[in-house]
């Protein structure tokens, strides 16, 4: 991941938030979690940088959609809540992160925060579909 295609994957979810009438805070980060770039759309709420972030990071790290923990989450909560911390909060959980591939290799992630859970993963997805074609 480079800061020209994290600004692609920004401007996508961005486009896509507005389409949805949505404010949104936008993270992208490298394959170890790491910030390449956040984006606070005008309106969105405070704390949607830093849970994008978490999102973001969660995914890169995990390989996957931080929505596809829910179950084990509901089964387990006091584990994944000591992931986040043994973290310093770096990982959050909720639906809105997902990982950004190039074949079968996560080369970054993306999270969003701002709208419903169900939205920031939509607009999630569609962010990233400029870079997985």
């Amino acid at each position: 991941m480079n800061l020209e295609q994290a600004r692609q994957v920004v401007e996508a979810g961005i486009r896509k938030a507005e389409a949805m009438g949505v404010k949104v805070s936008i993270a992208v980060v490298n394959a170890h979690g790491e910030l390449i770039l956040l984006a606070r759309m005008d309106g969105a709420i405070a704390a949607s940088p830093q849970i994008a972030w978490g999102k973001a990071t969660t995914a890169a790290i995990f390989r996957r959609r931080t929505g596809d923990f829910q179950q084990r989450i509901q089964e387990n909560p006091a584990f994944w809540a000591g992931i986040s911390v043994m973290s310093g909060g770096r990982m959050l959980f909720g639906r809105g992160g997902v990982p950004i591939k190039r074949g079968d290799e996560t080369i970054g992630a993306v999270g969003v925060s701002g709208a419903t859970s169900e939205e920031d993963e939509e607009i999630a997805l569609e962010a990233i579909k400029q870079l997985e074609k």
